[in-house]
């Protein structure tokens, strides 16, 4: 910040605080936020399968050259064929985004899980009305505004989602994580966060069932071993919970709820009657 006649060139994939404090029309420090690379070199596909290829990774000039060196060496740089894998997020890739996702704060890290669990663009304050405990607009706006620092964020006019590849590792980790947390019945995300909405749109939450509910189920079974130890599983933790705190606001009842109705559970021997299925805190 002191008087100089240099100029200092700063490359990163997340905008420094300080920078962002000091960047103004009327002050000498700027910023250009890159939008992406607009195709693919040196694959062969049609048009529309390089399209997608370049808008599943957002046009990062990083991922685009590691998923490009494995669709070179692997499939003979056949687009076609790496599509047909169904999976954007591996080796280096997958090493990135842990990265920047550990160094997420908790706040930062259950928005990112909600961004996932809608599946499609939300307003703050739709956002907002997720959380189990209420949550300050003003640290709302800080964890957003640090999440679109970080190329995290996407936000399409005042609505704000995931890029693709995001999406698809935030998924899968929280799959992952729920898996954990309900074998080893420490549960955290399973009650703040809703697997399937109730309130969403009917194609979102068929899509919730298809890339959340169904999943958790099928990382359980492979824990597990076999349906019937995951139902004994989930009515277990419902039974503890009914008993020793059935009024505690949370996800957690219409979670087991929704996933033995995936199992297609008779849930006619199970009490839902005192567990409280609204998720909001007073």
């Amino acid at each position: 910040e002191v008087t100089h006649k240099s100029c200092l060139l700063l490359t990163s994939r997340e905008k420094p605080k300080e920078v962002a404090s000091l960047e103004g029309d009327a002050l000498p420090v700027r910023s250009l936020r890159l939008g992406g690379l607009k195709e693919v070199k040196g694959l062969f596909g049609y048009e529309s399968q390089l399209r997608i290829l370049t808008e599943r990774y957002a046009g990062n000039a990083l991922a685009l050259k590691v998923v490009t060196t494995t669709i070179l060496d692997l499939f003979d740089g056949n687009v076609s064929e790496f599509l047909k894998q169904d999976t954007a997020v591996f080796g280096d890739i997958r090493d990135v985004l842990e990265q920047q996702f550990e160094r997420l704060s908790d706040l930062e890290k259950d928005i990112i899980y909600w961004l996932a669990i809608n599946r499609e663009p939300v307003s703050l304050s739709e956002l907002r009305s997720d959380f189990v405990t209420p949550v300050l607009q003003s640290k709302l706006l800080e964890a957003i505004e640090s999440l679109w620092r970080r190329s995290l964020v996407e936000k399409q006019a005042s609505l704000f989602t995931l890029q693709p590849v995001v999406m698809e590792y935030v998924t899968h980790r929280l799959i992952e994580q729920i898996c954990e947390e309900i074998v080893n019945q420490n549960l955290d995300l399973f009650s703040s966060h809703a697997l399937l909405k109730a309130q969403a749109k009917d194609y979102v939450k068929d899509t919730q069932m298809r890339l959340i509910l169904q999943p958790v189920i099928n990382g359980l079974i492979a824990i597990l071993k076999n349906p019937i130890t995951v139902e004994n599983q989930l009515t277990k933790i419902l039974a503890m919970r009914c008993e020793e705190s059935p009024l505690e606001p949370g996800y957690l009842g219409g979670n087991i709820l929704n996933l033995l109705c995936q199992l297609k559970t008779d849930l006619s021997e199970n009490d839902f009657s005192d567990l409280n299925l609204v998720a909001k805190r007073g």
